[in-house]
């Protein structure tokens, strides 16, 4: 637009003309503004740095539609080949490290989106002032630039007993090395069920990477009491702490009294606050 001479100030929303803002077009150091002045036929014309970068961290971003109201947050995991470790179980062949890294990204994707796809309430859209926004997050495993990783182990062990073996060997947030994907075996059939070691591998990458995702935002503190609901440094469930009966289950928090294994899966999600947490995490600083 023509102004007069003199000095003026600019703003901008970061929005383009489609509605739409990207947190990565945003950071690209291809990003310039260009001014023309023209005065007494002669015209100049600069261009100029913003000298734009991550506020928070690199290994987030979102692309925002505020004409649809929809969110695309990206986040970038990274894993490293555990290895398999037990003894191998007749007629079962061990997950590879693929398999594992496409389970992990399953695991983040379902339980840190919020869009409303989920039956009975599960995981609806966050309320923002502009209004209710549906939220998809995508997981672009091991790309850069990347968050600090964890390696993913399978743990083959035989037991004796009906049920599942959950990985309760997956060390605390604080000094996160790995997360098992536990094979159990059913004795009394002699076959391998691995329809519950998967679900809950997919449930614990999904809470361990939102440690990285809780810690970046609201520190240590808030990230080891899993949401004010265990201590800080054994990292026990508090007394008294029960998951609720009904409707969401918060993927971060604990509980000295839990909810069936099936039932936590179908109904746990990233809270509405997390969610928006992680959105903060993708804001962009102009010098």
């Amino acid at each position: 637009r023509f102004l007069s001479p003199g000095k003026h100030r600019w703003q901008w929303d970061g929005y383009g003309d489609d509605g739409v803002l990207d947190t990565r077009t945003l950071k690209s150091k291809a990003l310039t503004v260009r001014l023309t002045a023209t005065q007494g036929g002669k015209r100049q014309v600069r261009e100029l740095g913003l000298g734009n970068h991550a506020e928070e961290v690199q290994w987030a971003d979102a692309r925002i539609d505020r004409n649809s109201k929809t969110i695309e947050i990206t986040v970038r995991p990274s894993f490293t080949d555990g290895g398999t470790v037990g003894d191998p179980i007749p007629g079962y062949a061990a997950k590879t490290f693929e398999e594992l890294k496409q389970m992990a990204k399953r695991g983040i994707e379902r339980y840190w989106t919020r869009d409303g796809s989920r039956p009975g309430g599960i995981g609806a859209p966050v309320d923002t002032a502009k209004g209710a926004f549906s939220v998809t997050v995508k997981a672009d495993v091991n790309a850069e630039p990347m968050a600090d990783g964890f390696a993913l182990k399978e743990l083959l062990q035989k037991r004796r007993e009906w049920g599942f073996i959950r990985p309760d060997d997956s060390t605390s947030a604080g000094t996160l090395s790995q997360i098992v994907h536990m094979a159990h075996f059913w004795i009394v059939e002699y076959r391998l069920s691995c329809i519950e070691a998967d679900a809950d591998f997919e449930h614990t990458a999904a809470h361990e990477f939102g440690h990285r995702i809780m810690g970046a935002y609201g520190g240590r503190t808030y990230s080891w009491t899993h949401n004010q609901s265990s201590t800080e440094l054994t990292q026990k469930p508090l007394p008294r702490t029960a998951h609720p009966s009904s409707g969401e289950i918060d993927l971060m928090k604990y509980a000295e009294y839990r909810t069936d294994e099936q039932d936590k899966w179908q109904r746990a999600v990233a809270s509405e606050q997390d969610v928006k947490g992680l959105l903060w995490l993708t804001r962009v600083k102009f010098r």
